[in-house]
Protein backbone atom coordinates (compact mmCIF):
# COMPACT_ATOMS: atom_id res chain seq x y z
CA UNK A 1 0.00 0.00 0.00
CA UNK A 2 2.51 2.44 0.85
CA UNK A 3 4.84 1.68 -2.23
CA UNK A 4 1.36 2.21 -4.06
CA UNK A 5 0.75 5.41 -2.52
CA UNK A 6 4.79 6.37 -2.78
CA UNK A 7 4.22 5.68 -6.90
CA UNK A 8 1.06 8.10 -6.59
CA UNK A 9 2.93 10.76 -5.02
CA UNK A 10 6.19 10.48 -7.17
CA UNK A 11 3.90 10.32 -10.51
CA UNK A 12 1.79 13.42 -9.23
CA UNK A 13 5.33 15.26 -8.70
CA UNK A 14 6.25 14.05 -12.06
CA UNK A 15 3.64 15.79 -13.80
CA UNK A 16 3.56 18.74 -11.48
CA UNK A 17 7.03 19.32 -12.55
CA UNK A 18 6.13 18.57 -15.93
CA UNK A 19 3.01 20.83 -16.14
CA UNK A 20 4.99 23.64 -14.57
CA UNK A 21 8.24 23.39 -16.71
CA UNK A 22 5.84 23.62 -20.00
CA UNK A 23 3.99 26.25 -17.96
CA UNK A 24 7.55 27.97 -17.43
CA UNK A 25 7.68 29.69 -20.99
CA UNK A 26 4.55 31.25 -20.75
CA UNK A 27 5.24 32.71 -17.45
CA UNK A 28 8.14 34.24 -18.47
CA UNK A 29 6.52 35.45 -21.77
CA UNK A 30 3.58 37.00 -19.48
CA UNK A 31 6.57 38.82 -17.53
CA UNK A 32 8.14 40.31 -20.19
CA UNK A 33 4.96 41.96 -21.68
CA UNK A 34 3.27 43.46 -18.73
CA UNK A 35 6.52 43.99 -16.15
CA UNK A 36 9.38 43.87 -18.68
CA UNK A 37 12.65 41.19 -17.59
CA UNK A 38 16.30 41.27 -17.29
CA UNK A 39 17.71 37.91 -17.52
CA UNK A 40 20.38 36.29 -19.70
CA UNK A 41 17.93 35.19 -22.41
CA UNK A 42 16.25 38.39 -22.91
CA UNK A 43 16.33 42.00 -21.19
CA UNK A 44 12.85 44.01 -21.81
CA UNK A 45 11.56 47.20 -20.08
CA UNK A 46 8.75 47.73 -18.76
CA UNK A 47 6.85 49.07 -21.99
CA UNK A 48 3.25 51.14 -21.78
CA UNK A 49 0.28 48.21 -22.40
CA UNK A 50 -0.71 49.56 -25.86
CA UNK A 51 3.23 47.90 -27.20
CA UNK A 52 1.81 44.64 -26.84
CA UNK A 53 -1.67 45.33 -28.56
CA UNK A 54 -2.42 45.91 -32.71
CA UNK A 55 -5.17 45.56 -34.80
CA UNK A 56 -6.67 46.71 -37.92
CA UNK A 57 -6.89 50.84 -38.07
CA UNK A 58 -10.42 51.81 -38.39
CA UNK A 59 -12.22 55.52 -38.59
CA UNK A 60 -13.42 57.43 -35.91
CA UNK A 61 -17.89 58.40 -36.68
CA UNK A 62 -18.02 61.76 -37.07
CA UNK A 63 -21.77 62.48 -37.12
CA UNK A 64 -23.13 64.76 -40.22
CA UNK A 65 -21.87 64.80 -43.75
CA UNK A 66 -19.79 67.31 -45.11
CA UNK A 67 -18.73 67.22 -48.85
CA UNK A 68 -16.16 69.87 -50.87
CA UNK A 69 -14.51 70.64 -54.62
CA UNK A 70 -11.79 68.51 -55.25
CA UNK A 71 -9.99 71.19 -56.85
CA UNK A 72 -9.35 73.10 -53.81
CA UNK A 73 -6.99 70.50 -53.01
CA UNK A 74 -3.41 69.88 -54.62
CA UNK A 75 -1.55 67.31 -54.49
CA UNK A 76 2.01 68.02 -53.77
CA UNK A 77 5.98 66.58 -53.80
CA UNK A 78 6.81 67.71 -49.83
CA UNK A 79 10.45 67.14 -49.27
CA UNK A 80 10.17 62.69 -49.22
CA UNK A 81 6.68 62.76 -49.41
CA UNK A 82 3.64 63.70 -51.66
CA UNK A 83 0.57 65.06 -49.71
CA UNK A 84 -2.59 66.60 -50.22
CA UNK A 85 -2.19 70.31 -49.59
CA UNK A 86 -5.62 73.23 -49.53
CA UNK A 87 -4.23 75.58 -51.89
CA UNK A 88 -7.30 77.46 -52.10
CA UNK A 89 -9.47 76.49 -49.23
CA UNK A 90 -12.47 79.05 -48.25
CA UNK A 91 -11.88 76.93 -44.93
CA UNK A 92 -8.19 76.62 -43.95
CA UNK A 93 -4.99 78.65 -43.84
CA UNK A 94 -2.28 76.88 -44.61
CA UNK A 95 1.17 78.35 -42.63
CA UNK A 96 4.33 76.90 -42.97
CA UNK A 97 5.87 75.38 -40.20
CA UNK A 98 9.63 74.55 -39.52
CA UNK A 99 11.51 73.00 -36.39
CA UNK A 100 15.28 74.07 -37.09
CA UNK A 101 16.61 72.50 -34.01
CA UNK A 102 16.65 69.34 -36.38
CA UNK A 103 19.01 68.18 -39.27
CA UNK A 104 17.77 68.23 -41.71
CA UNK A 105 15.00 70.91 -40.12
CA UNK A 106 11.27 69.17 -39.73
CA UNK A 107 9.03 70.71 -42.38
CA UNK A 108 5.36 71.16 -42.18
CA UNK A 109 2.41 73.18 -42.27
CA UNK A 110 -0.24 74.77 -39.75
CA UNK A 111 -3.91 74.50 -41.15
CA UNK A 112 -5.51 77.21 -39.07
CA UNK A 113 -9.31 77.88 -39.67
CA UNK A 114 -10.42 81.41 -40.46
CA UNK A 115 -10.04 82.36 -36.93
CA UNK A 116 -6.76 81.25 -36.91
CA UNK A 117 -7.22 78.63 -34.80
CA UNK A 118 -5.37 75.37 -35.39
CA UNK A 119 -7.50 72.61 -37.59
CA UNK A 120 -4.72 70.30 -38.59
CA UNK A 121 -0.73 70.71 -38.96
CA UNK A 122 1.66 67.78 -40.45
CA UNK A 123 5.46 67.60 -40.30
CA UNK A 124 8.06 64.89 -41.54
CA UNK A 125 10.30 63.44 -38.95
CA UNK A 126 13.51 61.34 -39.43
CA UNK A 127 14.18 58.60 -41.10
CA UNK A 128 14.73 54.71 -39.58
CA UNK A 129 16.68 51.81 -40.70
CA UNK A 130 14.19 48.81 -40.60
CA UNK A 131 16.62 46.22 -38.96
CA UNK A 132 15.52 43.14 -37.42
CA UNK A 133 16.33 43.94 -33.97
CA UNK A 134 18.44 40.47 -33.13
CA UNK A 135 20.66 42.29 -31.75
CA UNK A 136 22.71 40.22 -28.01
CA UNK A 137 18.75 39.38 -27.17
CA UNK A 138 20.39 35.50 -26.39
CA UNK A 139 16.60 33.93 -26.87
CA UNK A 140 16.47 35.13 -30.47
CA UNK A 141 19.66 33.70 -31.62
CA UNK A 142 19.43 30.84 -31.02
CA UNK A 143 19.15 28.79 -33.96
CA UNK A 144 15.47 27.29 -33.61
CA UNK A 145 14.34 30.67 -33.05
CA UNK A 146 16.36 32.70 -35.56
CA UNK A 147 15.82 30.65 -38.56
CA UNK A 148 11.54 30.51 -37.70
CA UNK A 149 12.07 34.51 -37.59
CA UNK A 150 13.92 34.32 -40.59
CA UNK A 151 11.98 32.27 -43.23
CA UNK A 152 8.67 35.13 -42.51
CA UNK A 153 8.93 37.60 -45.24
CA UNK A 154 9.46 41.27 -44.60
CA UNK A 155 5.76 42.27 -45.49
CA UNK A 156 4.53 39.89 -43.02
CA UNK A 157 6.68 41.13 -40.34
CA UNK A 158 6.15 44.67 -41.10
CA UNK A 159 2.23 43.88 -40.88
CA UNK A 160 2.93 41.85 -37.35
CA UNK A 161 4.76 44.89 -35.98
CA UNK A 162 1.55 46.79 -36.47
CA UNK A 163 -1.47 44.81 -36.82
CA UNK A 164 -0.32 41.52 -33.82
CA UNK A 165 -2.26 41.16 -30.90
CA UNK A 166 0.48 39.47 -29.01
CA UNK A 167 -1.41 39.04 -25.49
CA UNK A 168 -2.33 35.76 -24.22
CA UNK A 169 -5.97 36.60 -23.02
CA UNK A 170 -6.69 35.76 -19.68
CA UNK A 171 -3.39 34.09 -18.57
CA UNK A 172 -3.51 31.65 -15.44
CA UNK A 173 -0.63 29.32 -14.61
CA UNK A 174 -3.40 26.99 -13.53
CA UNK A 175 -5.45 26.95 -16.88
CA UNK A 176 -3.97 24.33 -18.91
CA UNK A 177 -5.55 25.91 -21.92
CA UNK A 178 -2.74 28.17 -22.16
CA UNK A 179 -0.84 25.08 -23.42
CA UNK A 180 -2.62 25.07 -26.59
CA UNK A 181 -2.91 28.88 -27.13
CA UNK A 182 0.91 29.16 -29.29
CA UNK A 183 3.57 26.99 -29.74
CA UNK A 184 6.76 28.29 -28.21
CA UNK A 185 8.60 29.67 -31.31
CA UNK A 186 5.60 31.72 -31.58
CA UNK A 187 5.70 33.30 -28.23
CA UNK A 188 10.11 33.68 -29.24
CA UNK A 189 8.36 35.65 -32.49
CA UNK A 190 6.16 37.81 -30.53
CA UNK A 191 8.99 38.93 -28.08
CA UNK A 192 10.59 39.75 -31.36
CA UNK A 193 7.34 41.54 -32.92
CA UNK A 194 7.30 43.67 -29.14
CA UNK A 195 11.22 44.86 -29.11
CA UNK A 196 10.62 45.86 -32.84
CA UNK A 197 8.20 48.15 -31.08
CA UNK A 198 10.20 49.16 -28.71
CA UNK A 199 13.00 50.54 -31.30
CA UNK A 200 10.63 52.17 -33.76
CA UNK A 201 7.43 53.55 -31.90
CA UNK A 202 7.85 56.36 -29.47
CA UNK A 203 7.44 56.24 -25.50
CA UNK A 204 4.21 57.88 -25.43
CA UNK A 205 2.37 55.74 -27.92
CA UNK A 206 -1.12 54.77 -26.42
CA UNK A 207 -2.48 52.89 -30.31
CA UNK A 208 -0.82 50.67 -32.64
CA UNK A 209 -2.31 49.92 -36.16
CA UNK A 210 -2.53 49.08 -39.46
CA UNK A 211 -3.75 50.72 -42.34
CA UNK A 212 -4.28 47.72 -44.68
CA UNK A 213 -5.24 49.08 -48.15
CA UNK A 214 -1.89 51.66 -48.00
CA UNK A 215 0.63 49.15 -46.51
CA UNK A 216 0.83 51.94 -44.08
CA UNK A 217 1.42 51.97 -39.65
CA UNK A 218 -0.11 53.72 -38.04
CA UNK A 219 1.08 55.02 -34.08
CA UNK A 220 -1.00 57.10 -32.25
CA UNK A 221 0.76 59.16 -28.93
CA UNK A 222 -0.37 60.81 -26.06
CA UNK A 223 -0.09 64.47 -26.53
CA UNK A 224 1.45 66.61 -23.61
CA UNK A 225 -0.98 68.73 -23.03
CA UNK A 226 -3.37 69.86 -20.17
CA UNK A 227 -5.61 67.32 -19.25
CA UNK A 228 -8.66 68.97 -20.01
CA UNK A 229 -8.34 69.57 -23.33
CA UNK A 230 -5.80 66.70 -24.61
CA UNK A 231 -8.65 64.83 -25.85
CA UNK A 232 -9.70 67.51 -28.43
CA UNK A 233 -6.48 66.67 -30.60
CA UNK A 234 -5.21 63.58 -32.39
CA UNK A 235 -1.58 63.05 -33.03
CA UNK A 236 -0.35 60.61 -35.53
CA UNK A 237 2.65 58.89 -36.82
CA UNK A 238 2.29 57.21 -40.14
CA UNK A 239 5.26 54.84 -40.93
CA UNK A 240 5.81 53.93 -44.70
CA UNK A 241 8.22 51.36 -45.47
CA UNK A 242 10.40 51.59 -48.28
CA UNK A 243 13.43 49.85 -49.68
CA UNK A 244 14.87 48.88 -46.06
CA UNK A 245 14.01 52.43 -44.92
CA UNK A 246 11.45 53.88 -42.70
CA UNK A 247 10.02 56.96 -43.32
CA UNK A 248 7.97 58.78 -40.93
CA UNK A 249 5.81 61.52 -40.80
CA UNK A 250 2.86 63.01 -38.09
CA UNK A 251 -0.19 64.19 -38.33
CA UNK A 252 -1.71 66.07 -35.91
CA UNK A 253 -5.87 67.13 -35.93
CA UNK A 254 -8.90 68.04 -34.21
CA UNK A 255 -11.17 65.70 -33.02
CA UNK A 256 -14.70 65.59 -33.20
CA UNK A 257 -14.93 68.20 -36.36
CA UNK A 258 -16.38 67.23 -39.75
CA UNK A 259 -14.17 69.47 -41.94
CA UNK A 260 -11.07 68.49 -40.21
CA UNK A 261 -11.86 64.89 -40.21
CA UNK A 262 -12.05 64.86 -44.23
CA UNK A 263 -9.07 66.02 -44.59
CA UNK A 264 -7.26 63.23 -42.04
CA UNK A 265 -9.02 60.26 -44.12
CA UNK A 266 -7.60 62.50 -47.40
CA UNK A 267 -4.30 62.71 -46.13
CA UNK A 268 -3.94 58.92 -45.50
CA UNK A 269 -5.37 57.84 -48.94
CA UNK A 270 -3.45 60.23 -51.01
CA UNK A 271 0.02 60.30 -48.88
CA UNK A 272 2.97 58.42 -50.63
CA UNK A 273 6.79 57.82 -50.31
CA UNK A 274 8.63 60.00 -53.00
CA UNK A 275 12.17 60.47 -52.59
CA UNK A 276 13.20 64.17 -52.73
CA UNK A 277 16.55 65.44 -54.92
CA UNK A 278 17.41 68.89 -55.36
CA UNK A 279 16.20 68.92 -58.98
CA UNK A 280 12.63 67.96 -58.00
CA UNK A 281 12.30 71.97 -56.87
CA UNK A 282 12.71 73.04 -60.95
CA UNK A 283 8.95 72.10 -61.92
CA UNK A 284 7.14 73.16 -58.98
CA UNK A 285 8.52 76.32 -59.12
CA UNK A 286 7.94 76.56 -62.79
CA UNK A 287 4.07 75.64 -61.87
CA UNK A 288 4.61 78.42 -59.42
CA UNK A 289 5.72 81.02 -62.34
CA UNK A 290 2.42 80.33 -64.57
CA UNK A 291 0.30 81.30 -61.08
CA UNK A 292 -1.32 85.01 -62.21
CA UNK A 293 0.63 87.85 -60.08
CA UNK A 294 -2.28 87.72 -57.50
CA UNK A 295 -2.12 84.47 -56.80
CA UNK A 296 1.60 84.64 -56.86
CA UNK A 297 1.49 87.01 -54.00
CA UNK A 298 -0.88 84.98 -51.73
CA UNK A 299 -1.28 81.37 -50.01
CA UNK A 300 -1.31 79.32 -53.14
CA UNK A 301 1.97 81.12 -54.25
CA UNK A 302 3.77 80.81 -50.92
CA UNK A 303 2.70 76.61 -51.02
CA UNK A 304 4.18 76.49 -54.42
CA UNK A 305 7.31 77.85 -53.59
CA UNK A 306 7.65 76.38 -50.06
CA UNK A 307 7.02 72.84 -51.81
CA UNK A 308 10.14 73.45 -54.53
CA UNK A 309 12.02 74.68 -51.38
CA UNK A 310 11.83 71.61 -49.44
CA UNK A 311 13.91 69.59 -52.09
CA UNK A 312 16.31 72.50 -51.94
CA UNK A 313 16.90 73.71 -48.51
CA UNK A 314 20.15 74.95 -48.67
CA UNK A 315 18.77 77.78 -51.43
CA UNK A 316 17.84 80.72 -49.65
CA UNK A 317 16.51 82.20 -52.60
CA UNK A 318 13.18 80.32 -52.33
CA UNK A 319 12.71 81.69 -48.69
CA UNK A 320 13.51 84.87 -49.79
CA UNK A 321 10.79 84.68 -52.36
CA UNK A 322 8.75 83.27 -50.85
CA UNK A 323 8.86 85.99 -48.13
CA UNK A 324 9.10 89.29 -50.57
CA UNK A 325 6.22 88.58 -52.29
CA UNK A 326 4.05 87.23 -49.32
CA UNK A 327 5.00 90.74 -48.27
CA UNK A 328 3.05 92.50 -51.90
CA UNK A 329 -0.52 90.61 -50.81
CA UNK A 330 -2.63 91.67 -48.26
CA UNK A 331 -3.09 90.11 -44.30
CA UNK A 332 -0.44 87.45 -45.12
CA UNK A 333 1.35 88.04 -41.60
CA UNK A 334 0.49 84.68 -40.17
CA UNK A 335 2.14 83.13 -43.22
CA UNK A 336 5.03 85.40 -42.96
CA UNK A 337 5.65 85.26 -39.07
CA UNK A 338 6.92 82.06 -39.04
CA UNK A 339 9.46 82.61 -42.51
CA UNK A 340 11.01 85.97 -40.73
CA UNK A 341 11.61 83.39 -37.76
CA UNK A 342 13.53 80.37 -39.59
CA UNK A 343 15.42 82.80 -42.06
CA UNK A 344 16.55 85.34 -39.12
CA UNK A 345 17.89 82.40 -37.57
CA UNK A 346 19.21 80.37 -40.05
CA UNK A 347 21.01 83.62 -42.13
CA UNK A 348 20.93 86.64 -40.13
CA UNK A 349 17.78 88.72 -41.99
CA UNK A 350 14.74 88.50 -42.31
CA UNK A 351 14.77 89.20 -45.84
CA UNK A 352 11.63 91.58 -45.04
CA UNK A 353 11.42 94.70 -47.67
CA UNK A 354 9.85 97.57 -44.97
CA UNK A 355 12.12 98.52 -43.43
CA UNK A 356 10.05 98.98 -40.09
CA UNK A 357 9.65 94.35 -40.11
CA UNK A 358 12.97 93.98 -41.49
CA UNK A 359 15.52 92.06 -39.16
CA UNK A 360 19.14 91.82 -39.73
CA UNK A 361 22.40 91.11 -38.14
CA UNK A 362 25.46 93.76 -38.90
CA UNK A 363 26.92 91.58 -41.54
CA UNK A 364 23.68 90.96 -43.14
CA UNK A 365 23.27 94.82 -43.39
CA UNK A 366 26.78 95.38 -44.68
CA UNK A 367 26.09 92.56 -47.75
CA UNK A 368 22.55 93.96 -48.40
CA UNK A 369 24.00 97.92 -48.41
CA UNK A 370 26.68 96.74 -50.91
CA UNK A 371 24.36 94.73 -53.43
CA UNK A 372 22.65 97.93 -52.93
CA UNK A 373 25.11 100.29 -54.42
CA UNK A 374 26.33 98.23 -56.28
CA UNK A 375 22.88 98.01 -58.49
CA UNK A 376 22.62 101.71 -58.40
CA UNK A 377 26.12 101.71 -60.08
CA UNK A 378 25.18 99.13 -62.85
CA UNK A 379 21.91 101.15 -63.39
CA UNK A 380 23.44 104.74 -63.57
CA UNK A 381 25.85 102.35 -65.91
CA UNK A 382 22.60 101.37 -68.09
CA UNK A 383 21.25 104.53 -68.39
CA UNK A 384 24.62 105.93 -69.37
CA UNK A 385 24.72 103.53 -72.21
CA UNK A 386 20.85 104.37 -73.02
CA UNK A 387 21.30 108.11 -73.29
CA UNK A 388 24.46 107.82 -75.62
CA UNK A 389 22.48 105.85 -78.36
CA UNK A 390 19.77 108.43 -77.78
CA UNK A 391 19.20 111.18 -80.85
CA UNK A 392 20.89 108.30 -83.17
CA UNK A 393 17.87 107.08 -84.46
CA UNK A 394 16.38 108.72 -87.73
CA UNK A 395 12.59 108.67 -86.38
CA UNK A 396 11.09 108.28 -83.52
CA UNK A 397 9.02 105.05 -84.88
CA UNK A 398 12.70 103.55 -85.47
CA UNK A 399 13.73 104.89 -81.52
CA UNK A 400 10.45 103.04 -80.11
CA UNK A 401 11.25 99.75 -82.08
CA UNK A 402 14.49 99.40 -80.70
CA UNK A 403 13.42 100.05 -76.92
CA UNK A 404 10.70 97.27 -77.96
CA UNK A 405 13.26 94.87 -78.85
CA UNK A 406 15.51 95.32 -76.44
CA UNK A 407 13.23 94.79 -73.89
CA UNK A 408 11.56 91.57 -75.55
CA UNK A 409 15.54 90.71 -75.45
CA UNK A 410 16.28 91.07 -72.05
CA UNK A 411 12.96 89.31 -70.96
CA UNK A 412 11.75 91.95 -69.04
CA UNK A 413 8.32 90.95 -67.29
CA UNK A 414 6.87 93.65 -64.94
CA UNK A 415 5.86 90.95 -62.03
CA UNK A 416 9.18 89.52 -61.78
CA UNK A 417 11.27 92.79 -60.85
CA UNK A 418 11.75 91.78 -57.70
CA UNK A 419 11.99 87.77 -58.17
CA UNK A 420 14.83 86.33 -56.63
CA UNK A 421 14.91 83.03 -58.71
CA UNK A 422 15.36 84.15 -62.43
CA UNK A 423 14.58 80.94 -65.23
Amino acid sequence: MRIAISLVLVSFVLLLSGYLLAMAPFHFYSMAISEGVDSTYLKMPKLGKAFSKGGDYDWDRVEGVYAEEQDIWKKFHFFHFEVPLPVHHPYYLVVPDLKANYEPPEMGVRMLDQSKDFRASFHTKSDLDFVLAFETHKIFNLPAFKNHILKKKQKEIWKDIFQKDINIKNFSLFDTGTLSTAPYKELVYNLFILNMRKKLFPKETVKISYFGSRSIGVVEIEEETDSVVKDNFRSEYLYILNKGIVHRILLKTKSYDLITEALRKRFFVQVNYKVSMPEDSIPIYNEYKKLSYEKRIDQEGMVYLFAAWTHNLDNESFLKEMIQFLERGKENIVHLQPLYEYAYRKYGSNYSKDSKTRKETAQKRLERKTAEELETERNVERKRNLDNVDGKFNSEEEKIKFFLQKAKDGGHNIDDDDSVLRE
